[in-house]
């Protein structure tokens, strides 16, 4: 976010009109001096002490001045003042071409418009083309700030004022570089033409092209815009700015880091409030999160980022149309919520996981995390784990609660507890079916080895039985509430913006 500092950084220059105009068709009039003498040696009228010059409504003054009235040319020396109604001109000495319309001021220049102060060590100023000049380094004072530069121009019919080479403006409490800074007068809006640096306390952002509006406070970066802090990267193709709204907006290519989470938030647009520290990225919306030493991808119509410093709390909300993809992880909801600081993914409303070769679903599904790794998940309410045996035969483990332990990324035991209910078919030594095996428990453990159910312990006394394979139809081993949404699993990170069938 821009502070207010900042968005008055670029404020009026039409300071920079260094001469006035003089009138084309009128001639220098020599108003008064002390003494006037001729100068054969330069064919020239010498003024001295307290000369006073006019053409048309400028006034000129100065301690000595050579007048070349055939020409209509002056060159003046010492304490060199110019001045209308609106600017005043200060300096060492003077040439003015009165025919030309050109004048070239040297040695301790100061130009002063209202609140701001011009100052150069040579100018020059074309009266008929109302534009001025210096190329050999300027300074810019005006309100609390100083701008600097190689060189400057200003085109008073366009009212624009440019800064040309090493540009610098420094402020109470930020920083401004770049090579090419351009000012309109008129609409009071600056562009920044290439490459800006802009650094304010524990913050820096880089844009290759922008522009500012003094009046609104609105600012727009960009072209690789990229806003740095301690705690957060920002990465877009435009970033939009509204200082007295604390509101943003970055389109294209948006990227949001926090380095203190290892988390970046991305997509086509974003929006965000500096005040709530609120985050809210839409178009393909996409949010990685390094778990298991591999990146988890979480994708939504809309990922929402909220920062509460003072209760310590990272949340990322992502609705609708949610889907998960890593490696050995995948999963699709309507919502969903993050917590950082608990390691906790909470899935909501028709949520489904998918672990190697298991499904599992529930009306509410947890990702509990520990060190950045998956620690184990809990199926909330019509707890809900399947897998495919073979053809048209499922694995099956249902119950009220479930909870899956995790060990080295794959499901290692599974806690069922409340109307607990178990199906799964039997192998032998030759991995051929022999027969399923379903039970009925209140509670019960099932271990796993390479994701496959290897045995169960009942907590209580089971009602169970075993059917040979020769007797069982598939159909009539299906617990109630089972569902296979295979065609809904996302099998790449391509996946996670594909239209969901």
């Amino acid at each position: 976010a821009m502070s207010k500092k900042y968005c008055g950084l670029l404020v009026v220059f039409s300071f920079l009109v260094p001469c006035p105009s003089f009138s084309q068709s009128q001639k220098i009039e020599i108003i008064g001096a002390d003494a006037l003498k001729m100068d054969t040696l330069h064919r020239a009228r010498k003024l001295t002490g307290n000369v006073r010059l006019k053409q048309n409504d400028i006034l000129m003054s100065c301690d000595s001045a050579l007048f070349y009235n055939y020409v209509n040319a002056v060159d003046a020396f010492g304490r060199v003042f110019i001045h209308d109604a609106q600017t005043k001109v200060y300096s060492d000495s003077l040439k003015y071409d009165g025919e030309r319309k050109i004048a070239t001021l040297f040695g301790n220049v100061r130009v002063m418009q209202d609140s701001a102060t011009l100052e150069t060590s040579k100018m020059i100023y074309n009266t008929e083309l109302k534009q001025a000049a210096y190329d050999d380094g300027g300074k810019v004072i005006a309100r609390g700030m100083t701008i600097t530069s190689k060189r400057g121009y200003y085109f008073t019919s366009a009212k624009d004022a440019h800064f040309k080479g090493a540009v610098t403006v420094k402020g109470k409490d930020y920083e401004v570089h770049t090579d090419t800074l351009v000012y309109n007068t008129e609409a009071e809006i600056a562009h920044f033409y290439g490459p800006a640096e802009i650094y304010r306390p524990k913050e820096k952002i880089y844009c290759e092209s922008g522009w500012y509006d003094t009046n609104t406070e609105i600012s727009v970066f960009g072209k690789n815009t990229r806003l740095s802090s301690e705690a957060q990267r920002i990465w877009a193709d435009s970033l939009y700015y509204d200082n007295r709204k604390g509101f943003g907006q970055a389109y294209k290519n948006f990227r949001w880091t926090d380095t203190t989470m290892d988390v970046i938030l991305s997509g086509n647009r974003a929006v965000y409030y500096t005040q709530q520290q609120r985050i809210t990225a839409t178009d393909s919306a996409l949010l990685t999160y390094l778990v298991d030493d591999d990146s988890l991808f979480l994708s939504a119509d809309t990922l929402r980022s909220r920062e509460d410093t003072i209760a310590d709390v990272t949340e990322f909300f992502a609705y609708p149309r949610v889907r998960i993809f890593k490696s050995s992880l995948q999963g699709v909801c309507d919502s969903l919520v993050f917590s950082y600081r608990d390691s906790a993914i909470m899935m909501y409303k028709n949520p489904v996981l998918w672990n190697d070769v298991n499904q599992l679903t529930g009306d509410t599904i947890s990702i509990q995390l520990r060190h950045e790794k998956i620690d184990r998940v809990e199926l909330y309410e019509n707890g809900f784990i399947a897998s495919k045996a073979h053809g048209e035969l499922f694995n099956q483990i249902k119950g009220r609660h479930i909870y899956g332990y995790f060990k080295d990324k794959k499901l290692d035991r599974l806690l069922a507890e409340g109307n607990g209910e178990s199906i799964y078919y039997g192998t032998d030594e030759n991995e051929a079916f022999i027969g399923v095996n379903r039970a009925a428990c209140s509670s019960m453990w099932i271990y796993l080895k390479d994701e496959h159910v290897s045995r169960i312990t009942f907590l209580t006394q089971p009602d169970a039985a075993f059917y040979p394979i020769q007797y069982v139809a598939p159909k009539d081993f299906l617990l109630k509430g089972f569902e296979w949404k295979e065609e809904l699993r996302p099998r790449s990170k391509a996946d996670l913006f594909a239209t969901l069938r």
